[in-house]
């Protein structure tokens, strides 16, 4: 029935809209813009600077637009400050971008991203942000994303929706949309190559090598890496090997192919958390209990990918993508240990037709996607003998997964500066799970229409101002509705999420020097908020609940200046004030989420002969104190760091180094909610010496 209605809509629809074209005037397919960075060539030498509001985005909507035009909040990480880093993890890259809360649990393959406090609750993965690689969902179907499959190293550019955008991309995109787009080749290029190393204390080591480069009309990029670390804490070994790749093929000037390949496999040792004392007194110690039962995640997983676009007349143009991914996960959290197969797929099909009405410019997008997820799952109970051995099986499921979604959103400009958008996704989420060792077979389904609408205005050429009304629903996990010493599905009901968004951002001159800033206020009325509890010794079993009603309210700032032609200064600023407004814990502070972190950088850049320059700069990062349980009687502490970077390149080669927490401060960056026996706190690397070489040949 679904398929039947997605082939109806489109029958319905591109008829028309294609008989109302004039076939006459056609232009060719835009493709190579950012959708389609290239791999970076030299660049030592000094940049026209890029007003923001003329930056092109492909995230907020699918399609390029500039984000003068966008009714929302967005950001970009751009390829200087991805290729400035030495570790290759995200958290290093979205550590400045307001509004965006990064942690680090366990070392570079264990981070979790949290906008507007929509993942806060995860220990494991990133929850309530819709993750894309290359415009393709790289978020599971029931909503959870591990990040451990995108080599850093790989990805050329950044962009984030922050705030709802469910209308789009479905009810698992609570918190807002990354989408991670990778390098690829550039025409006529021919063929090149690059390698890299990176070493750093605690055992950490990186190798890396890629090639690149165009024959005709086909473009291509292939990355592999291999990544190990001994980790700052004990029980904490890990090492990864991943390999992206992606071909584009422009059979004409209309269209584009793209096919893209991800591999990789990951194997940790998960520490576990710690008391406020433990972490005081050793912050490198592991917990007892992960060390004895043998606490690890090892992952492997497959991937592709494939997209089409065609220009099929002058305002009417197709996309359609699909995705094939198969994933084997043994993992053992302590209580349990896990055994799981899943296959999963999945499919967009959207059409923008871009005809002006009348005298004004209108943009509408019609589309539909559908994903499907099959997991068989094992659980053993654990045994003490640190090897990580199987016990007794205590659960044997199948489960299956299914979301499907219809939208459509269309933007009409008033004038050429003045623009109102609005949209509604109708999405429908269907979970199964078939108990092959007991008695707790059952389905829970949920569905919601969720509308938004937003208003965009320029009133002067280089600001924009926008206000947003969005919505959206995020749907449990399967590993929430599993989750507890029992079998089958707990009953957890989705969060209703209402958002509420004023903001400007732009370019002005600050005391004659120039500048850009952001600036957003928000408000996300939520509805049967997910946290999670665990329940401490002797089982540490996590399970999650609704713990009633919270508002979100918030303030995110950004502002970057130029202070000479080397020399620039940028400072971001969130502010958080959530809290439940309702059920037991009403008045109190939704824990998890810091109430001010505040970033600040200067970087100096001394350009030099033969198209070299050295690059250097400090960056403070602050977190003040925060809840870590409902009941708000525990706390994790304010810290401050301080980080070191230096950045030389001439030519085809290039080196950096990095000293981060450069003061040794012990703190926890990421906190177990609720955590029954104490053990909050997950403890951040103490001072950390990073360096890396690379060369392009």
């Amino acid at each position: 029935m679904r398929i039947f209605s997605v082939v109806l809509l489109c029958l319905w629809v591109l008829p028309g809209l294609a008989w109302a074209e004039n076939h006459d005037n056609e232009t060719p397919l835009v493709d190579d813009r950012y959708v389609e960075n290239q791999v970076p060539e030299e660049n030592g030498s000094e940049e026209e600077q890029v007003k923001v509001l003329e930056e092109v985005f492909v995230t907020a909507t699918k399609e390029e637009e500039t984000l003068k035009d966008i009714a929302g909040d967005m950001g970009v990480v751009k390829k200087e400050t991805i290729e400035s880093t030495t570790s290759n993890g995200l958290h290093e890259v979205l550590k400045f971008m307001p509004g965006v809360t990064v942690q680090n649990r366990f070392g570079t393959d264990d981070v979790n991203i949290s906008i507007r406090g929509s993942g806060i609750r995860q220990s494991f993965g990133v929850r309530g942000i819709q993750v894309l690689v290359d415009g393709i969902p790289l978020t599971e179907p029931d909503g959870q994303a591990r990040l451990d499959l995108i080599d850093m190293a790989t990805v050329e550019r950044i962009e984030v929706v922050k705030g709802p955008a469910s209308t789009i991309y479905g009810g698992n995109s609570s918190g807002g949309v990354v989408n991670l787009i990778t390098k690829k080749g550039k025409p006529g290029s021919g063929f090149n190559a690059e390698t890299g190393l990176w070493v750093g204390s605690y055992g950490y080591a990186k190798g890396y090598a890629s090639a690149y480069g165009s024959e005709g009309r086909i473009r291509y990029f292939a990355g592999l890496s291999h990544s190990n670390n001994d980790g700052y804490r004990d029980h904490s070994d890990s090492d990864g090997q991943r390999f992206n790749a992606n071909m584009v093929i422009e059979p004409n000037d209309r269209s584009s192919l793209r096919f893209f390949i991800a591999a990789g496999t990951v194997n940790l040792l998960i520490p576990g958390g710690l008391t406020k004392a433990q972490m005081e007194q050793n912050p490198q110690q592991a917990n007892n209990t992960a060390v004895n039962r043998g606490a690890d995640r090892n992952d492997d997983r497959f991937r592709l990918g494939i997209m089409y676009e065609n220009q099929l007349s002058t305002h009417l143009k197709s996309t359609i993508s699909g995705y094939w991914d198969w994933r084997q996960l043994e993992h053992i959290p302590v209580f349990r240990f896990l055994d799981i197969s899943r296959i999963g797929a999945g499919g967009d099909f959207r059409i923008l037709y871009d005809r002006p009405i009348g005298r004004f410019a209108n943009k509408l997008i019609v589309g539909a996607s559908l994903q499907y997820q099959s997991q068989r799952e094992n659980d053993y109970a654990p045994t003490n003998n640190g090897t990580g051995d199987r016990g007794v099986l205590v659960a044997n499921e199948k489960q299956f997964l299914d979301n499907f979604g219809v939208y459509i959103q269309d933007q009409f400009f008033i004038t050429p500066d003045l623009s109102v958008t609005a949209g509604i996704r109708y999405s429908d989420y269907t979970f199964e799970l078939e108990d092959l060792f007991g008695p707790d077979s059952g389905s829970r389904s949920f569905d919601r229409f969720t509308p938004r609408v937003g208003l965009n205005w320029s009133p002067v050429k280089d600001i924009s101002l926008f206000a947003n009304y969005s919505t959206a629903f995020q749907t449990p996990t399967v590993s929430e509705l599993t989750s507890g010493a029992g079998t089958g599905f707990i009953n957890l009901s989705p969060e209703k999420i209402d958002n509420y968004e004023v903001g400007s951002r732009g370019n002005f001159s600050l005391f004659g020097l120039p500048a850009a800033f952001e600036l957003t206020l928000f408000r996300m009325d939520i509805k049967d908020k997910i946290l999670s509890e665990n329940s401490g010794f002797p089982f540490f079993i996590t399970t999650f609940r609704n713990s009633g009603d919270t508002r979100h309210q918030g303030v995110s700032a950004g502002l970057g200046v130029d202070i000479t032609r080397s020399l620039n200064a940028q400072v971001s600023y969130t502010y958080s004030n959530f809290k439940f407004v309702d059920g037991a814990f009403n008045g109190k502070r939704v824990p998890g989420q810091t109430p001010h972190q505040v970033l600040a950088a200067l970087y100096y850049k001394h350009f030099m002969h033969g198209n070299a320059y050295f690059r250097t700069g400090v960056e403070v990062r602050h977190s003040d104190d925060y809840f870590v349980n409902d009941v708000n009687s525990a706390s994790n502490d304010d810290w401050s760091t301080v980080a070191l970077k230096m950045e030389y390149k001439r030519g085809q080669f290039g080196a950096g180094l990095v000293v981060d927490n450069l003061t040794d401060e012990i703190y926890s960056d990421a906190v177990t909610i609720n955590s029954g026996s104490g053990n909050f706190f997950n403890p951040a690397n103490g001072l950390t010496v990073t360096g890396n070489v690379s060369w392009q040949f």
